[in-house]
């Protein structure tokens, strides 16, 4: 685990809220992780969408890509359209 993962997880710890019933999304930070209901998301089928990386008639062919920012004490500050922030 890197230290940026073990940094999260110390502030996680530290917070009492959570969100939505789900104990491993903490108030005010970003939901990262996915402990005993993993399988169960990631296998979830319920979405409606067909996606393609080609053009086709009614196929999503682009996926947008948002950003949550956060300070590093985990006050929410906004979101974004990922762009270039990872270059």
């Amino acid at each position: 685990e890197s230290p940026a993962c073990k940094q999260f997880e110390t502030i996680a710890q530290r917070r009492i809220g959570t969100y939505h019933k789900q104990e491993d999304w903490k108030y005010s930070l970003p939901w990262l992780y996915y402990r005993d209901e993993a399988d169960i998301i990631t296998e979830d089928r319920g979405i409606d969408m067909k996606m393609s990386f080609n053009e086709q008639v009614s196929h999503t062919h682009v996926l947008s890509f948002k950003l949550a920012k956060y300070t590093l004490d985990g006050k929410f500050v906004g979101i974004e359209d990922l762009t270039i922030q990872m270059e």
